[in-house]
Parts: C-alpha cells; sequence; structure tokens
C-alpha cells in the first residue's frame, strides 16, 4: 500500500512485477495459513482461530488509520500508539498468544504473554519508525525517509509537532505539504529540523520505555527462567537491529 520498492534488502513483489502478482501472492499466503491452522490440535484450534481472526481484523483497521491519518496535519501521541498498536502489535501479541495457547499456557498466562507480545509490537513500530530515518537502509533494508516522503505520522513527527515552537511548526507543515520539492531534499530538511529539536534520542526513549514493559510481562510468567530464554532472545533480535 505505501509503494515501496523495497523491503528487507529485496525488491517488493509489486515493484519486481506487477500489482496483481502481488494481491494473488498475498491470497496464497493467507491459504497457506488456514494450512498451518490445520495442524492445531482440534481442542485448541477454536480458540487459536478466534485469537488470529481478532488480529487479522486489527491490523486491517490500524493499516486504514495509517492511511487517514496521511491526509491530516497532526496527530496526538494516543492516536498514533492507538495505530501502531492496531496495524502492528496485534500481529505480534496474537502471535505470541497462539503460541502460549498451542503449548499449554492457562488463561493467565497467555494474556501475559499477549502483554509482553503488545509492547513489544510497539516497541518494535517506534524503532521501525526511528530507523526510516537514522537507520542503514542497507542494513535496515528499507530506503531511508520513506515515511517523510508518504507524509506517515510516524513518532518522530509526532514527537516534533509536540517540541517544535510555533515556527519550526510552521516550518515542518510547509515542507510536509510542499509538492514540487525534490523527495531527497525534503528528507534531509525534515532530518535536520528534527536533529535540531532531538527528537532521535527522544524516539528511542519511547520505544526502551515499551521494551522494558514487555520485559516486565516475561518477569511474571511462573516457569523456569531457562525456558523463557528462547523468547527473550527473540524479543531482543526484533528490537536489536542495528541502526
Amino acid at each position: 500500500m505505501d509503494n515501496a520498492s523495497l523491503r528487507r534488502n529485496l525488491p517488493t513483489i509489486h515493484s519486481k512485477w506487477n500489482v496483481n502478482q502481488a494481491i494473488l501472492s498475498g491470497d496464497v499466503m493467507a491459504f497457506i495459513a488456514n494450512e498451518c491452522f490445520l495442524q492445531t490440535p482440534s481442542n485448541k484450534l477454536l480458540k487459536v482461530l478466534r485469537v488470529f481472526n481478532k488480529a487479522a481484523i486489527e491490523v486491517c483497521i490500524g493499516q486504514q488509520l495509517d492511511l487517514d491519518y496521511e491526509k491530516v496535519s497532526v496527530i496526538s501521541q494516543d492516536e498514533y500508539l492507538r495505530m501502531i498498536e492496531l496495524k502492528t502489535a496485534a500481529l505480534i501479541a496474537a502471535s505470541v498468544k497462539i503460541g502460549a495457547l498451542i503449548g499449554g499456557c492457562d488463561d493467565r498466562e497467555s494474556e501475559l504473554l499477549y502483554g509482553f507480545g503488545r509492547n513489544l509490537g510497539l516497541a518494535f513500530q517506534i524503532q521501525d519508525d526511528l530507523l526510516d530515518l537514522w537507520g542503514d537502509s542497507k542494513t535496515f533494508g528499507k530506503k531511508s525517509g520513506g515515511d517523510i516522503v508518504a507524509n506517515k505520522k510516524a513518532m518522530p513527527l509526532v514527537k516534533a509537532m509536540e517540541k517544535a515552537s510555533g515556527e519550526q511548526r510552521k516550518y515542518l507543515q510547509e515542507l510536509l505539504n510542499s509538492e514540487g520539492i525534490d523527495p531527497e531534499t525534503k528528507v534531509r530538511k525534515v532530518i535536520s529540523l528534527f536533529d535540531e529539536l532531538n527528537i532521535r534520542d527522544i524516539t528511542e526513549v519511547c520505544a526502551f520505555d515499551f521494551i522494558n514493559k514487555a520485559f516486565g510481562y516475561i518477569k511474571k510468567i511462573t516457569v523456569d527462567e531457562e525456558r523463557k530464554k528462547e523468547i527473550t532472545n527473540l524479543a531482543i533480535s526484533l528490537i536489536g537491529r542495528e541502526h
């Protein structure tokens, strides 16, 4: 939907082939997911499907909010967090909860793991926003500044609108609304203003707050620490992507 030409250092399907092929590929992947569900024990399938379907619906709602927010000048941090909770965190939270249900967790611990995944997802998306601007595109696997070019309401922009003076906010709005400006120039000027406002550090603090909350949920799980290592290491790999 964002017309990105690159993902994880590989060309996206619509850019390598065409939009129709991308749609068909996505449809096939949905049916492959259904095939995976057929491996679920029958006594757990209903619960698992409900978690999956709820998350799939939430992701679509979150993506729609993301598209809607491109058309407005300013959104609040609460609006931004609600949007990424739906479009990103819901997916990670549901994945963790489904694993918990299949693994035999009781309701309390599956909800704790859901909370872990939700906060990890929030941290992941905030970090993703940060890497879009200050990350190494070769390592990150996307072209830098795509959120700015598309006028996405990412966390750095949300925080900049909060912190900027009246003149800075006006200048930022002019940059975002300018249709004739070269995309690279637009990205460079917006990042320069963000640097003046110390937005990178502010965004990193927000991400780490949610990371700490995520690990707080893991600590409440009543199993041996050794059994938590694998999911903890997975979380570290998700949040430890290189800048």
